[in-house]
């Protein structure tokens, strides 16, 4: 971590902005550019944001079998029961229409 980016967290921490504002707005129109979307949402954190994703997909999800316990807390928080399958490299949405949610943590 960079002296500049102490600074931009202290600065972003002064602002009573923690979470939203302006520099949280222009990380997202950043983010949506950077992967050709029309828009983008900051998370808190990662199992907020595969919470929301789980959510709005609407349908079971069968992470890996071996996985961090956030992707398992994200499923249940979306009022889902996580179903497990054999593979080890990414959140699988069934039925499978070519959609997966891919977990790098």
């Amino acid at each position: 971590m960079t002296d500049s980016d102490v600074r931009a967290v202290d600065e972003q921490m002064r602002s009573f902005w923690i979470g939203r504002g302006e520099r949280v707005r222009s990380l997202e129109i950043e983010m949506a550019d950077w992967v050709g979307a029309d828009h983008a949402v900051a998370f808190g954190s990662g199992t907020a944001a595969l919470s929301m994703a789980v959510k709005l997909l609407g349908r079971p999800v069968r992470p890996p079998d071996v996985c961090c316990g956030a992707v398992l807390d994200a499923i249940r928080f979306a009022g889902l029961e996580p179903s497990y399958n054999d593979s080890d490299a990414k959140i699988t949405i069934y039925p499978t229409r070519g959609v997966d949610i891919e977990d790098f943590a």
